[in-house]
C-alpha cells in the first residue's frame, strides 16, 4: 500500500508542479520500484487497449498480449539507455538507474492517463493537437527531469532523451516482429 502511495503521491506533484526540484525530490522515492514500475506498464498496457473498445472495436488477444509484453519492456529499455548515455558519454559516475526508471514511468504513465481518453473520446481535430501537445510537453518533463536528477546541461539531457526514445521505439519496432514469429511458431506447434 505504501509504494501505491508514493506513485499516486508521484503523479500528482510531477502534474501540480512538474520543477527540477519535484523531480530530484521524487526520484528519492525509487528504491526498490522496478516491479511496480513493470506493474504500471501492464496497467497502462490494459487500460490503452481497452478504453477504445468502450467505442465498438472487437477484441482482439493478439494487439492485447503484443502491448502486455511490448509497454514493459520499453518501459524499463528507455531509463536504461539513459542511464548508458550517461555513464558512457556523459562520464557521471553515479548509479542513477532506479531514479529515471521511476520518474519516466511516472511522467509516461500520467501523461496515458490523460492522453488515452482525449486521443479516444473528443473529437479528431482537437484530439490530435492536444495528443501532439502533451507528447511534446512530456518530453519536455522528461529533458527537465534527466538534467535535474543527473546534474548536466540541459543539451546533454536533450541528446540523453533523444537517444534513448530513438533506442526504446527501435526496440519496440524490432521486438514485434519477434513476437509475431514466435507466437506463429507457438501456434504451429500447438496444432
Amino acid at each position: 500500500m505504501e509504494v501505491l502511495k508514493d506513485w499516486l503521491g508521484t503523479f500528482w506533484r510531477i502534474l501540480v508542479s512538474p520543477s527540477p526540484a519535484t523531480f530530484v525530490k521524487e526520484a528519492e522515492r525509487a528504491e526498490n520500484k522496478m516491479a511496480s514500475a513493470i506493474g504500471w506498464a501492464v496497467f497502462i498496457s490494459f487500460y490503452s487497449y481497452l478504453l477504445p473498445l468502450m467505442k465498438g472495436p472487437t477484441f482482439n488477444f493478439t494487439i492485447l498480449l503484443y502491448m502486455v509484453l511490448i509497454l514493459p519492456f520499453v518501459i524499463v529499455l528507455v531509463p536504461s539507455a539513459t542511464h548508458f548515455m550517461l555513464q558512457r558519454v556523459f562520464h557521471r559516475k553515479q548509479y542513477l538507474y532506479d531514479r529515471l526508471l521511476y520518474i519516466f514511468t511516472a511522467i509516461l504513465i500520467l501523461f496515458q492517463l490523460i492522453v488515452n481518453p482525449i486521443g479516444y473520446f473528443a473529437p479528431p481535430a482537437i484530439a490530435s493537437t492536444l495528443t501532439y501537445i502533451l507528447i511534446a510537453y512530456q518530453f519536455v518533463l522528461f529533458v527537465i527531469a534527466v538534467k535535474a536528477i543527473a546534474k548536466i546541461k540541459y543539451w546533454q539531457s536533450i541528446v540523453s532523451v533523444l537517444a534513448s526514445i530513438a533506442a526504446g521505439a527501435l526496440i519496440f519496432i524490432c521486438t514485434l516482429p519477434f513476437i509475431t514469429s514466435m507466437m506463429g511458431t507457438v501456434n504451429r506447434i500447438m496444432r
